[in-house]
């Protein structure tokens, strides 16, 4: 009997980053549905379960930002954090407003984007908080999610790093 993979569904209207990031969080153990458009991604978010959402800001049916409003509103729901190249303040403030815990922008930090991951995956199933992710601020102020303190308090899911080679298609030995 093999164990049981979290499961993690990212919506990106991006067809590369979809793949890249399938590949990655599968070389990490998730498992990992894809959709390229916010309607498929909503469909996925009801009709199965999953740990985590990762959500492209800009989608071309429909933000990012309401997907995410919609996805909050499925009960049982995961936490939701937003991948994005929009780097803006705005764009992040938005994102929290929605119900997002964490807005990530892209190209993003392998090692922090696993050490967020195992995070809020373990902090989401110990404490039973699926419920409890999406509350906008009323006030319009950032929201800080409450994380172990140090590297060390979150699992360490794996004993080895990915080796992604951008610059040629040499492969490590």
């Amino acid at each position: 009997m093999h164990p049981t993979h979290n499961r993690i569904l990212y919506v990106d209207d991006h067809e590369d980053s979809r793949w890249m990031m399938k590949a990655l969080l599968e070389m990490w153990n998730y498992e990992v549905a894809l959709a390229g458009a916010a309607d498929d991604g909503l469909h996925l978010a009801q009709s199965e379960h999953f740990d985590l959402y990762f959500l492209d800001a800009h989608l071309p049916d429909e933000s990012g930002f309401e997907l995410c409003k919609r996805i909050c509103g499925v009960p049982g729901h995961a936490p939701v954090v937003f991948i994005s190249t929009a780097p803006y303040e705005a764009d992040k403030q938005r994102g929290l407003q929605a119900g997002a815990i964490a807005y990530l922008t892209k190209p993003l930090d392998f090692d922090e984007l696993e050490v967020t991951l195992t995070r809020l995956i373990t902090q989401a199933m110990g404490r039973g908080l699926e419920n409890t992710w999406c509350a906008p601020p009323s006030n319009g102020e950032s929201v800080s999610l409450s994380l172990p303190g140090r590297l060390e308090e979150a699992p360490a899911k794996l004993n080895h790093k990915p080796h992604l080679n951008y610059g040629s298609r040499n492969t490590p030995s």
